[in-house]
């Protein structure tokens, strides 16, 4: 059986069809609840998939800043609709997929380097800490605001929430940059 999963990949791949190339192109996921009726839409991969006894496909893009760098295929023997709490679980799967490509290693961690990553999470977190104080107390809002604000900006900035933190905290964005640009 895993060869045939492993076959039905590389045939997406080669053919360039199918949910998971769907998935990975168009960066938003790709539902086949019934194979036998998507072969107008995938005309060379539906009939490989079945030849290869599946009878629906889901696939969802892994995404890292904004971009789709693969997708994770669910190939399933009947036809098969997922429910909401399924398509949840399949979203939170190809994120920890996402984690683990963008974070491994050949050769392993080494304790210094667990120690190093821990220290620039905890830096991170108190100046993205010491960022929303600054801008809570700046246009007089929550915390919890002041952090949608920053949030926002970043992600509008295609930068990450920390490292907008961290050059407010140095004094190179001012607060007033980050709420002034919310509509």
């Amino acid at each position: 059986m895993t060869h045939t999963v492993e076959l039905t990949e590389m045939w997406q791949a080669q053919i360039r069809q199918g949910p998971c190339t769907d998935a990975f192109h168009q960066g938003i996921p790709a539902h086949a609840d019934d194979l036998e009726a998507d072969g107008d839409r995938w005309p060379e991969f539906v009939p490989l998939a079945l030849a290869a006894g599946y009878g629906s496909a889901h696939a969802v893009p892994l995404i890292a800043r904004s971009k789709a760098i693969g997708a994770l295929n669910l190939l399933a023997r009947r036809p098969t609709s997922l429910g909401e709490g399924e398509t949840h679980l399949l979203r939170a799967l190809a994120d920890v997929t996402t984690t683990a490509l963008m974070t491994w290693e050949k050769d392993g961690l080494r304790a210094e380097d667990i120690a190093t990553r821990t220290q620039s999470v905890l830096s991170g977190k108190a100046a993205f800490d010491t960022t929303t104080g600054m801008l809570a107390a700046t246009a007089d809002i929550t915390p919890a605001q002041a952090a949608r604000h920053l949030i926002a900006f970043a992600d509008r900035h295609h930068h990450r929430p920390t490292e907008i933190a961290a050059e407010i905290v140095q004094r190179r964005i001012a607060p007033e940059a980050v709420l002034g640009d919310l509509p």
